[in-house]
């Protein structure tokens, strides 16, 4: 380890060279910002540039390193570090700061934290040796972080505090805001939830202040949970709603999403399933339009628990399988576990005894297989200590006299790490050619389901087809044969008219009667004709039709109609569009029929994996339990069954009815 007085030595024979100081400082500002792609950039530039220094081109590895492990890839961000040479104490300072500095939070980062310590204090000691006075408080900040993860509490405060009057005491302000984010995150492990706001209010001020969008967007998700600790989660909801009306902010389309993700997190947590489904669906359609896969996989997997805790088991399950089929093979195994046993408690929901326990053991297969990653993450973190600790002793041994001796050992050591390295090589292919065949045969059975599934949806869109030109046929009919002759009948009594002086009164009130029926026959068959055939369907889709279906049953002061679409900008197939118009149609005959509501909303949301249909009215309601199933919403479920979709009914007495209908939109894999 650097103590202190070895630098001090090392004081009076390197200085830092003023260039590599303005590199450094132009990394640290792009990273403030997450200019990622201007960071890789300024890297490539000082790697093919002539005339730059092998130094300049250190620190650009150890920026590189920094970007992997932010990214969330500590294990590659030490390759890259690791590859350095090793430097002696006469390199830059800066340099072997930054080394130091970084091997600290990647170890931090791996739960290495004796070995993080021991890099922090070098960066420490390097700091103040040199007069960094920037990076010294940036050190007590990262040992005041290892503390606080190690559950020492009162030595992070401490070390927080030092680190504030510390910049205070140098005219440096720039960390202040990292200072503040940290002593906030230790009142909330602490659940201090009133201190917490204050700091992290204080860090969302000095972050917006300086441009630090990262920083700022942490500390709005961090508010937004410590506001629902100490209100509820209406005060969270709405600090949500004001954060994303923020002029800098709004754009980010991830932070909408992750914002979306922490609000359905909250609503499921006070059981309000409506507001979570809308933020959950708000949350796919934002990753799938960023094309984020295990993103969207994650956020398909919490609206899964959403309609598993409301107890629709149908939709809870396409979402899990359209979840389990973007994490297969995403690397992703936490999460692919957490998809398997979703399927297992769907399953188990639905009472479906030999499918629960099939996924009950598919999910303990995959538990065992993350345990063993686990097992070899843990086994990965030791040898990336021992390779730390090889490299400290190779920096002592270089002044050393026994160097051959200790050298000889080494090499001993080296071929005994190849030797495992070559068996557990061999072993890997050999498993890796046991899980190819095993894939191979899956793949096979797959093929053989997916023919007799097309086999089977060929038939339906056959039956189908044969029913809509059935009802053109029927329509047209109606429309030019029934239709006109019932028009000429009437033409027929209107003649009569002039004759009706003549009429008895009894008579003259018959007639009337009967014309008044036959006119009600003539508009009657004109509905039936435009409605059977696909009119405005038909020409311009199915959002056209849904609004001319609204401004049809829209009555101001009676019955006010609402319709929202998201993600509707390409038309569906048009089969589909018919079926899916008259499920909504049925729902509104419904409504307009039984529920005596003011108000009725229709929202549709497309994303990648499925739509979603809502109708909601604030009528009378009903006991679903109590009542029978009509005709109309036996026609709703059969077509939806038709594309594989869920009904979902949720009504009481008094409290209006929501009609939720999911159709998947993508190719489910064959998994039971």
């Amino acid at each position: 380890m650097c103590a202190l007085a070895l630098c001090m030595r090392v004081a009076a024979v390197a200085q830092s060279d003023p260039t590599l100081r303005t590199q450094y400082d132009r990394y640290n500002a792009l990273f403030d910002t997450q200019s990622y792609p201007e960071i890789r950039a300024m890297i490539l530039g000082i790697r093919v540039e002539p005339g730059r220094s092998r130094d300049q081109k250190y620190l650009s590895t150890v920026v590189e390193g920094r970007i992997l492990r932010v990214s969330g890839d500590a294990f590659a961000a030490y390759a890259v570090i690791d590859s350095l040479p090793v430097l002696p104490n006469s390199a830059d300072p800066l340099l072997l700061y930054a080394i130091s500095s970084e091997r600290g939070r990647i170890f931090k980062a791996l739960g290495l934290y004796p070995k993080a310590v021991e890099e922090a204090v070098r960066a420490y000691h390097l700091a103040q040796a040199f007069g960094f006075g920037e990076e010294e408080v940036k050190s007590l900040v990262l040992l005041a972080e290892i503390d606080r993860h190690q559950g020492s509490y009162d030595e992070s405060l401490r070390k927080l505090i030092q680190a504030e009057n510390s910049l205070h005491a140098k005219g440096l302000d720039r960390n202040l805001c990292n200072i503040l984010i940290d002593r906030g995150n230790v009142f909330y492990d602490q659940e201090r939830w009133s201190m917490a706001r204050e700091q992290y209010e204080r860090a969302l001020d000095c972050g917006s202040a300086n441009g630090y969008s990262a920083l700022v967007k942490n500390a709005i998700l961090n508010i937004g949970s410590v506001t629902y600790y100490l209100s509820d989660a209406t005060a969270a909801y709405a600090y949500f709603d004001s954060a994303l009306t923020q002029k800098d902010i709004r754009a980010d389309r991830t932070f909408e999403a992750d914002v979306m993700s922490n609000i359905a997190i909250i609503a499921n947590g006070e059981g309000d399933v409506h507001r979570a489904l809308r933020a959950g669906y708000r949350a796919v359609e934002i990753r799938t339009e960023l094309r984020d896969s295990v993103g969207l996989a994650e956020s398909l997997l919490s609206l899964s628990g959403t309609y598993l805790g409301a107890g629709n088991a149908d939709s809870a399950l396409m979402l899990a399988r359209a979840s389990y089929e973007l994490l297969v093979g995403s690397g992703s195994a936490q999460k692919l576990s957490e998809a398997v046993y979703r399927l297992y408690e769907v399953y188990d929901l639905q009472g479906n005894c030999a499918m629960a326990k099939e996924y009950l053991e598919r999910s303990s297969v995959v538990k065992a297989r993350l345990d063993s990653v686990k097992q070899g993450e843990t086994i990965h973190r030791l040898e990336i200590a021992y390779e730390s600790e090889k490299k400290e002793q190779a920096l002592v041994l270089a002044r050393e006299e026994e160097r051959t001796k200790r050298a000889q050992r080494n090499w001993l050591i080296g071929l005994s790490a190849v030797l495992v390295l070559l068996a557990v090589v061999l072993f890997r292919n050999y498993s890796g050619q046991k899980r190819m065949r095993a894939q191979e045969q899956v793949i096979h059975d797959r093929e053989v389901n997916d023919l007799l599934k097309r086999q089977e949806i060929n038939s339906l869109d056959a039956m189908m087809k044969g029913q809509e030109q059935e009802r053109q046929r029927v329509g047209k009919d109606l429309h030019d044969r029934i239709g006109s002759m019932l028009s000429a009948v009437k033409l027929q009594f209107s003649a009569l008219e002039g004759r009706m002086e003549q009429m008895e009164l009894q008579q003259s009130e018959q007639y009337q009667h009967v014309f008044d029926l036959l006119d009600e026959t003539v508009t009657e068959v004109r509905r039936i004709s435009h409605d059977m055939v696909r009119g405005t369907l038909s020409q311009f889709g199915l959002v056209k039709a849904l609004e001319d279906l609204r401004s049809a049953v829209h009555v101001p002061g009676k019955l006010s109609v609402s319709m929202s679409v998201f993600g509707m900008e390409e038309r569906l197939d048009q089969d589909m569009e018919i079926a899916i118009y008259r499920m909504v149609q049925e729902c509104v005959s419904n409504v307009m029929k039984h529920a005596r509501a003011k108000e009725l909303s229709v929202q549709l949301t497309r994303t990648t994996a499925a739509l979603n249909i809502i109708v909601e009215d604030d009528g009378t309601g009903f006991d679903p339990l109590a009542s029978s199933e009509g005709m109309g919403m036996g026609n709703i479920r059969e077509r939806a069954t038709a594309y594989n979709g869920a009904v979902n009914v949720d009504s009481r007495p008094g409290h209006g009815t929501t009609v939720s209908i999911d159709l998947p939109l993508m190719r489910l894999p064959d998994i039971g």
